[in-house]
């Protein structure tokens, strides 16, 4: 399983406000623009750490390959959804 973890301060420098949403579909719609099968996404948020910069929207995508992994996660790099 392939663990994302988005910052939620730059999901909402990106979105807006609390458009967590987005993020989610912004992600689920670069895979299905690569052509690549429908992959279960769960989503939970990590907000336990004193020091909000460091809360983050999770995403955990099912079977990912680790190659569409990468790229993802280099792909979230550049839209300013990663650390």
């Amino acid at each position: 399983m392939a663990v994302f973890r988005l910052p939620i301060r730059l999901i909402r420098e990106r979105f807006g406000g609390d458009n967590f949403d987005d993020a989610g579909d912004w992600a689920d719609g670069w895979l299905r623009d690569r052509g690549e099968r429908r992959y279960r996404i769960e989503y939970s948020f990590d907000t336990d750490h004193a020091n909000p910069w460091f809360h983050a929207m999770v995403m955990r995508i099912e079977g990912l390959p680790d190659a569409v992994g990468e790229a993802l996660r280099r792909r979230l790099a550049e839209e300013g959804l990663g650390d």
